[in-house]
């Protein structure tokens, strides 16, 4: 399994609702590049970080564009199943 998982969530409210979720799980938001409502408010993929349980966002649309061509973004449904699956 990736270190690091990049999740495709569109709707601002579902990408609210996941992150509570992971931080209700002790995951918190790596806010270096982005601020919490940055990630929530945005278009680009989530990257959750499941060795230091860290939350990001991919920056740019070249970024994006290579993690879905070469199949690495997962739903939020395939990242809860990886979670779950991992315990």
């Amino acid at each position: 399994m990736r270190i690091a998982q990049c999740v495709d969530i569109k709707d601002k409210e579902e990408r609210k609702k996941f992150i509570d979720s992971l931080e209700s799980k002790g995951y918190i938001v790596d806010e270096t590049r982005f601020s919490r409502n940055d990630i929530i408010c945005g278009r680009f993929p989530i990257i959750v970080n499941l060795e230091s349980k860290k939350i990001d966002m991919m920056g740019n649309t070249t970024v994006s564009a290579a993690a879905a061509s070469s199949g690495i973004l997962v739903t939020q449904e395939e990242f809860e199943k990886l979670i779950n699956d991992k315990k």
